[in-house]
């Protein structure tokens, strides 16, 4: 799926959500401009009322002051529902990315559909996995 400037925006969030929506295990998340709308934050709340374990990672520094209060206003409510926030400070923090754990039940179920997204194999995985597990970062207390 496509998303740039031109278009596929509203597609792309739709997925996001969607996704979020379908997280049975972990929801990590890292974002230099993470600014949720209420949506968004209604859905990672019912994630984590499920028992799901979101980590979000975001910049211990941001090059735009109204960015950071717009994101920072955002956190109490997921801080109080048990979302893990933590500062990245190590370096400038410049990826956005999104892993969403899922137990998918029988295979059989899924033959027939293609999955949202399709799912990082190996090392890069492995990457990813370690990464959320003990990110250089300062844990953000609500």
């Amino acid at each position: 799926m496509r998303s740039s400037p031109a278009g596929g925006s509203v597609e792309m969030y739709t997925m996001f959500l969607l996704a979020m929506a379908s997280a049975r295990r972990t929801i990590y998340i890292t974002n230099p401009y993470f600014v949720p709308d209420g949506k968004m934050i209604e859905t990672l709340i019912r994630a984590r009322q499920r028992g799901v374990r979101i980590v979000l990672l975001l910049p211990g520094a941001i090059d735009h002051n109204i960015v950071r209060q717009a994101s920072r206003s955002q956190l109490g409510g997921l801080l109080k529902a048990g979302v893990q926030v933590y500062e990245y400070r190590a370096a400038l923090l410049h990826s956005k990315t999104m892993v969403i754990g899922l137990r998918l039940g029988h295979r059989r179920q899924h033959q027939s559909r293609p999955p949202l997204v399709r799912a990082e194999r190996g090392a890069e995985r492995g990457r990813l996995q370690r990464r959320y597990r003990a990110p250089p970062r300062t844990r953000v207390h609500g």
